[in-house]
Order: structure tokens, then sequence, then C-alpha cells
């Protein structure tokens, strides 16, 4: 017997009338709990079978989590993904658990670009793309800070950061070429074009799969902001640079030969007036945080770090200048003596000298027990002969950054 909601959900022609959402699953409430329209606005399952298998295929750190949040909520359907990740799951991601073949959700999460993984999807997908500068930096903070922490800065001195930006770029470059050129099917999303306004980007995606277009949906998620994304300034040493220019040089050059290649196959472009690092185009994220004269690298890495971890506790964004960077280092400190006197005792033994010792031996061990993410991939043989970054012919007046980045 069919639900109400059954008999008022239907796919358009692309798909058969009888394949319809699975009412009797567990469902998400996107805005729970309030008032109106857009408090009914839900999530489900669609029922085993009912859809085929749609990668949505990007580079670690693109934000493709972020995208399936905004892809659930326009289409009304769980997105799926090849990994199983609890956190994500936990979140309210729950087609994290369903096989990513078995037809329950839109789209699966990928990050394979394997020509054999490619078939697996019938050859059809949605890739994201974001500036590789910043998918590089995200990716990075993944690694050592999980979904939502921060790598170390001191990081970003270490002798081996330019080998594994190399490999980063490769791997990136390896993720446009593959889907660009061998999938069948497929749809091009830009990430900084979904930041600027999703809605357009995400109607197109929904008719180019034959879904159908919940206004209603469109109209709740442009009066929510909790869908947009948040810029966070990220504190760094003045005197750290973080891409040198021959890696600018091989990233700059990457773009450009994707972008070409996007043309090529009638994809829309890359959003070039919005990457940052790209032809030398300064961050807007990043606020340089002067190193006193006394102070070692290591120290103000260190000091960096805490600004850093302090601004996200606060969650609130940083203009750019010295005065807000004072302002910040004085809160922080304040926040420091407050932490103190609400210390447990084990805390306070841990800021005592044995307590520091002890607690510099266990994570001097950890060290050495735990693989270091950097040295894993930069130590992987394999990844390193994966794709040399030797690229195709391109025409010469695409070598100079002076592409016409019209979508023509």
């Amino acid at each position: 017997m069919r639900t109400p909601e059954q008999s008022n959900v239907k796919f358009t022609s692309r798909h058969h009338r009888s394949k319809m959402l699975d009412a009797y699953r567990r469902r998400l409430q996107v805005w729970g709990g309030e008032q109106g329209k857009c408090g009914q606005i839900q999530v489900l399952f669609t029922k085993r079978g009912s859809l085929p298998p749609t990668a949505l295929a990007s580079y670690p750190g693109s934000g493709n989590t972020w995208t399936r949040n905004l892809l659930q909520i326009a289409s009304g359907i769980f997105t799926g993904s090849i990994y199983n990740d609890q956190q994500l799951y936990v979140n309210g991601f729950l087609g994290e658990k369903d096989p990513w073949n078995s037809g329950t959700t839109f789209t699966q999460k990928t990050h394979d670009c394997s020509p054999s993984h490619i078939k697996k999807f019938n050859s059809t997908g949605i890739l994201l793309l974001r500036n590789p500068y910043r998918a590089i930096l995200a990716y990075h903070n993944f690694l050592f800070g999980g979904h939502t922490g921060y790598a170390p800065m001191s990081n970003y001195r270490r002798k081996d950061w330019s080998a594994f930006v190399h490999l980063q770029i490769r791997s990136w470059l390896e993720t446009a070429i593959n889907w660009t050129t061998q999938a069948k099917r497929l749809q091009v999303l830009h990430y900084e074009n979904l930041k600027e306004d999703p809605v357009p980007h995400l109607s197109s995606v929904l008719d180019f799969f034959g879904l159908p277009r919940d206004d209603l949906r469109f109209t709740c998620l442009q009066e929510h902001d909790d869908w947009r994304f948040k810029r966070k300034q990220v504190f760094i040493p003045d005197n750290l640079e973080i891409f040198h220019p021959r890696e600018r040089d091989k990233i700059d050059r990457a773009v450009r030969y994707v972008n070409y290649l996007l043309r090529k196959h009638n994809h829309p472009q890359l959003p070039l007036h919005l990457y940052e690092f790209y032809n030398n185009t300064p961050s807007d994220q990043s606020m340089k945080v002067r190193c006193e004269a006394e102070e070692t690298k290591a120290a103000c890495d260190g000091r960096v770090d805490h600004m850093n971890l302090a601004q996200r506790k606060r969650g609130k964004n940083t203009r750019k200048n010295q005065t807000n960077i004072e302002e910040i280092e004085n809160n922080t400190k304040m926040e420091e003596a407050q932490e103190e006197e609400e210390q447990d005792p084990l805390e306070r033994f841990a800021s005592t000298k044995v307590g520091w010792f002890l607690t510099q031996m266990f994570n001097t061990v950890m060290r050495y027990t735990r693989t270091d993410p950097i040295s894993r991939i930069v130590g992987d043989s394999h990844l390193q002969k994966a794709l040399p970054l030797n690229l195709p012919p391109i025409p010469s007046f695409l070598s100079n950054g002076n592409e016409d980045n019209s979508n023509s």
C-alpha cells in the first residue's frame, strides 16, 4: 500500500514511475523543529535499485562532503559514498553506510579516478573541481586534523613539503584529466561557483540527471545560511612561504591545462577569477603574523598554531588588520587564564613540569609508532610514478596565463 508521500513523489520520464522514494526507511529533517514549509523538507532514500550509480568525483579537499549536503537538500535524496565514513554518518549523511551501488542514493562520493573505477560507475558522474592550491591545503589539514582541524605550521618548513605538493598536484591533475576524458556522461561543478550561488548549479545537476526540481527547496536553501561557506581566516607567520615559486609554476600549468581540457570537452571552465594563489594572485584568507625578533621559527609557528586553534574555538571571522591580531592574542591569553581555573586535576598535572615532561615523552613515542602522513605519501614509490607532470601539447596562447575564461 502506498503512503501519501510515495504517491506525491515521482521522478521525471527518465526514471520509471515505480521507482519511488522509500518512505519506510529513516529520513532526515533538514531544518527540523522549524515552523512553516521549510521545516517539512526531508531527505529520503530511494528504493533499492531505483537509481544507477553516479559518482561524485573529486580530489580530496575539494569540498565533496559540503557539496553532498547541498545535493541532498536540492534533490531530497541521500547521497552515498564508497568510504563508509562513520563520522559523516552520525552527522546526517545516512547514505554513508548503504552500498555505493545499491541504487538507494543519488550520487556517491569517490576520490578514485582510475579507468577501471570510472567504468564501475558506468562512466557516469559529477566532477567537482576546486582551486588546487586551496584543495591541497585542505587535504593537508585533513591528514593532520581530521574534518575540522588544522595541520601545524611547521609542516610547511619541512624538506619533504615540496615533494608532497608535487605529488598532490599530480593527483589533482589526474582526477581532472581521467574523469573529463573517460566519463561518457559527466556534469562538472566548480566549488567556487557553488560558494557564490549554489542554486543555478544545483538546478543544472538535477536537470542533467532527470530529477525533478522543487522550487521550495531552493527557496529555503537561500533563506537559510547554515549551508553557506563560512570563510575562515588562517594566521601564518610572516616569514613563511607556503608555495615556492617552482611549485606555483607547476600548479599554474596544471590549472591552465585543465581549463583547456574543459573547454575542449564543452564543460564549464574554471572560475580563475576566484582562484587564490593562481598567477600570483594573493590569498584573501591568510593573515600574516609578525614573528618577534627573539622568537625562533618553531616558537613563532607554535604561537600561530595556538592563535588558529583559539579562533576556531571562537568560531569568528577576523578582519585583516594589526589591531585585530593583537585583540586575538590578548583574548587568547585571557581564555588560557580562564581555562586554567577550570582545569581538572589531570589537566593541572599535565601543566606542571613533570606532567609536561611525561606528555612530551608520550607524544614522542606516538610520533615514532604512528606513520606521518606526509612521510607515508612522499615515501610511496607507487604514487611517485603515478603520473608525470609532463602535460600533453597545449595551445601556445594558454601557456602564459592569459587564457580567455569565458564560457561561451
